[in-house]
């Protein structure tokens, strides 16, 4: 299991969080990216909601609770991530 450092996108709003808007798109980019991964792999999240989306100091974001029967397309997804092209930037 990962140890994440950060806090949910639940929290942020709770605290009144205030977003740029290219912080704000950069968020929902991942999102995006993320959930476009998961479904290609089958994998789905029945209760998706900001609790659910964490956001790391580095401003990586984490879909969390994809479930336990959906254990093998969260690996996958692991799996796949690329450090790098987070890192720098670049797309698949």
């Amino acid at each position: 299991m990962e140890l994440l450092e950060g806090r949910t996108l639940a929290q942020m709003i709770d605290r009144h969080h205030r977003f740029d808007l290219t912080h704000l798109l950069d968020i929902a980019m991942q999102i995006t990216d993320a959930l476009e991964s998961a479904h290609a792999r089958a994998s789905s999240t029945a209760t998706f909601k900001p609790a659910h989306i964490f956001l790391s100091p580095r401003g990586q974001v984490k879909i969390l609770d994809f479930g336990i029967a959906q254990i093998e397309g969260a690996r996958a997804i692991a799996d796949s991530w690329d450090p790098e092209a987070e890192t720098t930037g670049a797309s698949s």
